[in-house]
């Protein structure tokens, strides 16, 4: 097996240390492959670093312009970066390049799905659904869609889902997600387990999730705390110096409003960290697939063929 097979089915198995070591054996092997460059940045992006995996993706698409997976994984690393609009951009060339494809259409579907356009997905998860019904990941991702409309038909889906793939940690996960959306708490913890059993980083995940809410709500209590203080402060510094009463209303004033902007910011930032720690693209196994068929087709080409036209 060759390196870049062995980094492919490393990513399958979500094997982040495994692919990231084969993918860059692959890449030391033919620098200018763009097979190789998408593998190491799907490598990257199981490994949660995302601009890492963008310069390699960047690579792929200029080592084969005319193919729609590299862009497709490109997408995936703009995803992770929550680089929503220009995933979507990356996730529309790979569907204009080529139209025909599931595999690119549930990639744009995916993008929008992730920059909060729901309904906006609902138009290329069809397309890609109308070609393969069955598809796991077409009907996890409908269940993800319904599950803000309709908990108990998200449910079905999810079921569904698991009927075609009992193995699928992300299905469970929608699946416990459906089942608290309806108030029952003991099953949806039996279903986390489940998905959690098959893939870990799902408790890593809640957990950081369960710390980052802790420690915003102690930083806001910390806030209210010294705004009060402040407030305090700035009475008894009126009542016995009347002369700095301008200067402590605007010190007050000036805090008051500092204190609301500097928590938004370390909102951000740590939500941005959390992002970092979620679990890992679900369309990374069918970029896997995409990147080693391009490597079977272009396998029996002799040296000097044309690329084949894009899938």
């Amino acid at each position: 097996m060759s390196a870049l097979d062995e980094a492919l089915d490393a990513i399958r198995r979500r094997d982040a240390g495994r692919a990231e070591d084969r993918a860059r054996r692959a890449v030391e092997e033919a620098p200018g492959a763009a097979r190789a460059r998408a593998a190491l940045a799907l490598a990257l992006v199981l490994a949660r670093r995302g601009r890492e995996a963008l310069a390699e993706a960047d690579r792929a698409v200029a080592a084969a312009p005319g193919e729609a997976w590299p862009r497709l994984v490109r997408a995936s690393a703009l995803r992770l970066l929550g680089r929503g609009r220009e995933a979507i951009a990356s996730a529309e060339e790979a569907v204009r390049l080529a139209p025909g494809s599931p595999r690119a259409q549930l990639g744009l579907a995916l993008s929008l799905f992730a920059a909060g356009y729901g309904d906006e997905a609902r138009g290329p998860l069809a397309r890609a659904r109308d070609a393969v019904p069955e598809d796991p990941l077409a009907v996890r991702l409908l269940g993800e869609l319904e599950l803000r409309r309709d908990p108990a038909a998200a449910e079905a889906i999810f079921r569904a889902a698991l009927r075609a793939d009992a193995r699928s940690a992300d299905a469970r996960a929608g699946l416990s997600r459906a089942l608290a959306r309806q108030g029952r708490a003991e099953e949806a913890e039996e279903a986390f387990e489940a998905a959690a059993a098959r893939d870990p980083s799902f408790t890593a995940d809640r957990d950081a999730r369960r710390r980052e809410v802790g420690s915003f709500l102690q930083a806001t209590v910390a806030a209210f705390v010294v705004v009060l203080c402040l407030q305090l402060a700035q009475g008894v510094i009126a009542g016995r110096w009347p002369a700095a009463r301008v200067a402590a209303t605007a010190l007050s004033f000036v805090a008051t409003a500092a204190v609301p902007i500097a928590l938004i910011a370390w909102a951000s930032l740590r939500l941005r960290r959390a992002r970092a720690g979620a679990a890992p693209d679900p369309q990374l196994p069918s970029l896997a697939d995409a990147v080693q068929e391009a490597a079977t087709s272009s396998a029996g080409r002799p040296p000097g063929d044309p690329q084949p036209a894009p899938r």
